[in-house]
């Protein structure tokens, strides 16, 4: 038996001491499990007084310093999420253990975006993945392309992403795993926006089912990747889309029935209430149906409240009224324009479409210069953000009247035309009644064309 020292031990206290050693040798080893994220960075230029983390189901901010810098931590699973900054956003990987310090300029944003310390790896490696992606779609070329070469050239960026995804290091097999299948989403997402680009270069044009294969064989059944992969959620959703085109109400909400992933089911659920127009034959059934298999009480209500707006915006009656201040601090009342016909454009400056529609109002604007028509923009901006949306009137130099509404969203007469995303175009007549709470949008110029021409506008 070895001697612990000089005398002898005897054998009991001998055990004991091993035991003790043993459990304080493994108790030294054993570190406390890491569950967070902690998250720190700073970005020059910032676009607002946060910075955000999200996905479906979870939203965190970060409120910035006077210097542009945050730091915090996060309780999440493993996954992709996105980085915005208000403006802009970026995709990132957050991982438990994970501890992160982001740089960025919003001058560049993409460009610029750097990762420092554990987790580094992995989201420098999606920082140079997208702007590889980006570099190699130009829309201006590969719009124009047809099928056969469009193909090709996703064939080819795909084989150019694995290679880099191949030539990293340090990142984890579950990342791995998640991320070959994120790349394929990523090329397919492209192929859909090449079916929807290319149809208006070439009028008519519909994609080919060869060209569609390969997206027709992506398996749409993982609630995994709908929860984790923004990609694949969007890619989910055309594929419904494209399965419920030619039906009719009541059979959506049939087919929505049988989805069988919760998450799909519930988000296909929610998207049934912005079919619900004024006068439509199927308002109830939608609000019933949404009633019996939602659990979001916050969308219960809107859909209760939005059943019966709709039921005072049909053709004839009489426009909900509003007065609210223009760009130069007066008040203008919906009731000022009697005698003329009405358009109106609800919008906001952070809108991506609503700016994107801009242009064809100008020209609309401009084409029925002289007319017996008002053109009227109702901004549904932040108060906090009213000085920039008088900025944003003077940089664009929008033309008509532009009005700012008194509480955003909540506004009495936004609510009273069941708006709940924007924009949203209005036609009214020269007594003030409703012709189309649900006009449609200056870019589809047929359509105006059509309905002004009824009413020898």
């Amino acid at each position: 038996m070895p001697s612990f020292g000089v005398g002898m031990i005897k054998l009991s206290m001998n055990k004991l001491l091993i035991l003790a050693l043993g459990f304080s040798f493994f108790g030294c080893n054993m570190a406390p499990k890491v569950d967070y994220v902690v998250f720190s960075g700073k970005v020059e230029n910032p676009s607002g007084d946060k910075v955000r983390i999200s996905r479906t189901g979870f939203s965190q901010d970060f409120p910035l310093s006077e210097d542009g810098s945050w730091s915090d931590t996060l309780r999440v699973e493993a996954g992709y999420y996105r980085f915005d900054d208000t403006k802009e956003s970026s995709e990132i990987y957050l991982a438990p253990g994970y501890n992160l310090y982001m740089t960025l300029n919003t001058d560049e944003f993409d460009e610029s975006i750097r990762y420092e310390g554990p987790g580094s790896e992995t989201n420098n490696y999606l920082a140079v993945k997208y702007l590889l992606i980006e570099s190699s779609i130009d829309p201006g070329s590969f719009y124009k392309m047809d099928e056969t070469q469009a193909q090709g050239h996703l064939d080819e960026l795909s084989l150019k992403v694995n290679e880099l995804l191949a030539k990293q290091e340090g990142l984890s097999a579950a990342f791995l795993e998640m991320e070959k299948r994120n790349v394929t989403y990523s090329v397919e997402w492209n192929k859909i926006l090449f079916g929807y680009y290319h149809g208006k270069e070439v009028p008519g044009y519909e994609p080919s089912e060869e060209f569609m294969a390969s997206i027709n064989a992506i398996d749409y059944t993982r609630e995994d990747d709908y929860l984790n992969h923004a990609t694949y959620k969007e890619l989910v959703s055309k594929f419904h889309e494209r399965n419920m085109k030619d039906m009719e109400i009541p059979q959506k909400i049939s087919y929505i029935k049988g989805i069988s992933n919760p998450s799909q089911q519930s988000n296909m659920v929610r998207s049934l209430n912005y079919q619900m127009t004024p006068g439509g034959e199927y308002n109830y059934d939608i609000a019933a149906f949404i009633m019996e298999l939602s659990d979001d009480d916050k969308l219960k209500g809107r859909v209760t409240d939005k059943a019966k707006a709709l039921e005072n915006l049909v053709p004839g009656n009489p426009s909900p009224q509003f007065s609210y201040e223009d760009i130069n601090g007066e008040t203008v009342s919906l009731e000022d324009f009697r005698g003329k016909y009405v358009y109106l454009d609800v919008w906001a400056t952070w809108c991506g479409p609503c700016v994107r529609e801009i242009p064809h109002l100008k020209s609309l604007e401009e084409e029925y210069r002289g007319r017996n028509i008002a053109f009227v923009g109702v901004s549904i901006d932040d108060l906090a953000d009213k000085e920039k949306w008088m900025n944003f009137v003077v940089e664009k130099e929008l033309v008509g009247t532009q009005v700012f509404a008194d509480s955003d969203w909540s506004s009495e007469w936004v609510k009273s035309y069941a708006i709940y995303s924007i924009p949203r175009f209005i036609l009214l007549d020269t007594e003030g009644n409703i012709i189309d709470a649900m006009a449609p949008r200056p870019s589809n110029k047929e359509g105006l064309d059509e309905i002004f021409a009824e009413y020898s506008i």
